[in-house]
């Protein structure tokens, strides 16, 4: 609780929103990727068009990136996008620009489901 009391809640939040702000416009630039909430600023929600999100979580894992797949307690948001299951990025103090440029980076290495397998 010091470590949080120390840097603050609302720089926290700033922080965090910026990380997932960055990450959400390079998202937008990848036509392969649909994200299903534009407009949230604490997570994204997101999908490649043509590739499961657990093929998609194993690929980023494998290369120490770690997202969240499923249905994330959220079982009828997901049913009204019409999704089977999605993938959650999600961001903390202790990310920085670093962290996103290696995840866009892993992310444009993903053209087809051959190129992860």
């Amino acid at each position: 609780m010091n470590f949080i009391r120390k840097i603050g809640i609302p720089r926290i939040q700033k922080h965090t929103n910026d990380i997932i702000n960055k990450i959400k416009s390079f998202l937008k630039l990848m036509p392969q990727i649909i994200i299903f909430n534009p407009t949230s600023t604490n997570m994204i929600l997101f999908n490649f068009k043509q590739i499961h999100a657990h093929d998609i979580e194993n690929f980023l894992n494998q290369n120490d990136i770690f997202v969240r797949t499923g249905k994330h307690c959220a079982n009828l948001i997901i049913q009204k996008i019409n999704q089977i299951s999605t993938i959650r990025i999600s961001a903390g103090i202790y990310n920085n620009d670093q962290d996103i440029n290696r995840l866009v980076s892993i992310l444009n290495q993903i053209k087809d489901l051959n190129s992860i397998l």
